[in-house]
């Protein structure tokens, strides 16, 4: 067992490496939060709002990774034929998942951090709730969203193919979030289907946490979460294929 956790860690060392040298990854994990968060504390948000810039900007890194890191990602390395190779090498796949996994995650951990500390040092804003669940929600939220990128690598092959239902669900989770348009202004059922995607809940969840407002609807938001887990994990689990 110990050994098969090196393989892991050794894995994710070399994918992680891989990852930050190409600038477009690095672009989405590390630049574009960090970018988010002055720029929506200096402009984008009034002055009456900036305490949700933190867990908005954290919300959105976990969506990108999610959709960008870890579907496009692994999608360019399926394109490439580095999954048939691993494949056809002693690595069990359970193995080459997990590293991606752990890659993402600690990459993911990082942004965290430093989004919290700049938002700490520059601005002076802090976590108002309890600190044990806010990074929980953090790591089942980042789970969901990374169940998510192998669902698509389910149903959708080329790494163009992924990108761009990629974006398109990143444009999505912009508007159920209610970033772009409130959700009671969305016609007929839309704005009850909106609150039940996975977006919503775990913006929802985050920022409760954050702010430190009182947890009646938690919950609930996290219920929504964990079902969006469990079954992204059984179609991919299911139905995820490794070649092209």
């Amino acid at each position: 067992m110990t050994k098969s956790f090196y393989q892991v860690w050794r894995l994710a060392v070399l994918e992680m490496k891989e990852y930050l040298r190409d600038r477009l990854a690095l672009f989405w994990a590390i630049l574009f939060p960090i970018s988010f968060l002055l720029s929506g504390m200096e402009w984008f948000f009034p002055v009456e709002a900036r305490n949700f810039v933190i867990p908005t900007v954290i919300t959105i890194t976990m969506i990108t990774t999610g959709l960008f890191s870890m579907a496009t990602g692994v999608a360019d390395a399926r394109s490439k034929g580095v999954l048939k190779t691993y494949r056809a090498s002693p690595l069990q796949p359970w193995k080459y998942i997990a590293a991606q996994i752990l890659d993402r995650t600690l990459i993911l951990l990082l942004v965290v951090i430093l989004v919290l500390f700049l938002g700490r040092v520059v601005y002076g804003q802090s976590l108002g709730g309890n600190s044990a669940a806010f990074m929980g929600i953090i790591m089942l939220c980042t789970a969901t969203m990374l169940a998510l990128g192998f669902v698509l690598l389910t149903f959708i092959k080329g790494v163009e193919s992924v990108g761009g239902a990629a974006f398109l669900l990143f444009m999505l989770s912009f508007v159920v979030k209610g970033g772009m348009i409130p959700l009671d202004e969305l016609p007929f059922i839309l704005p009850t289907i909106a609150r039940h995607l996975p977006f919503y809940p775990m913006s929802q969840a985050v920022t409760t946490v954050w702010m430190g407002f009182p947890a009646d609807e938690i919950w609930r938001h996290l219920a929504i979460i964990c079902g969006w887990l469990v079954g992204f994990v059984l179609i991919a689990t299911r139905w995820f294929k490794w070649d092209v």
